[in-house]
This record gives structure tokens, sequence and C-alpha cells, in this order.
């Protein structure tokens, strides 16, 4: 027993007792937290710089189609899916189809209660 008191000891005295130290103050691992590098943010998609946006203008529910005013946006090419939101929240999908005039274009109802003055976006 004295003998392995005596090599704890020394163990402690030349430093191997440190190495456990700082294991534990890690976490348990053998390298410092601050070796690794830190991760970078994920990648986000690129947005267009004119997205179309557009406001229902009227709304056909019996027919399955609403008008989309796109007034102070570009206007979509036709067979593009489109969500519908009413005040910020997810209410309807439309995809658009190759009727227009102007800054009007029409598009069929694929789900949702669609209400006129709802905001449409990709």
């Amino acid at each position: 027993m004295l003998v392995c008191a005596v090599l704890l000891s020394g163990c402690k005295m030349f430093g191997g007792g440190e190495d456990k130290a700082e294991t534990k103050s890690n976490g348990g691992g053998a390298v410092a937290q601050k070796d690794w590098p830190t991760p970078s943010p994920p990648l986000q998609p690129a947005k267009p710089d004119n997205p179309s946006q557009g406001k229902v203008a009227l709304v056909d529910a019996k027919l399955g189609f609403v008008v989309v005013d796109f007034t102070y946006s570009a206007l979509p090419a036709a067979n593009l899916r489109f969500h519908v939101y009413r005040q910020g929240r997810l209410i309807g999908e439309v995809t658009t189809t190759a009727q227009k005039d102007d800054a009007f274009l029409v598009a069929d109802i694929n789900k949702g209660e669609i209400q006129k003055g709802d905001d449409v976006r990709p």
C-alpha cells in the first residue's frame, strides 16, 4: 500500500494528474474544444431580386379559379405553383394559367378557402 501511495503521489508531482483534470474540464475528450473550428451556418437558397407577389382580386370558388393582381411585381409564367397567405398564415395554393391581362393573371385553386385580398407568393 505504501508503494501505491508513493507511485500515485509521484505521478501527480510530475504532471501525471494534470491530464485527467484537463480531460474532465473539457467534457472527457482528449482535445480541448478551442482546437475545433466553429461550424458555419447552413447555406440559404438564393432568392430572386424581383420575386412575383400579388393579391387576390377576384375569387370564383364555384369554378375553382382566382384572378391575381401583380401590379407591383413581375407577372409569373404559366403552370407555376404559388402559396396563398392571409395575415401571414398559409391558407391555400394556386397554379398559374396562361390567361393574363396587363397586370392580372388567372390561377386555378388547388386547395384552401381563398378570399379577396389574400397574398399570393412563391
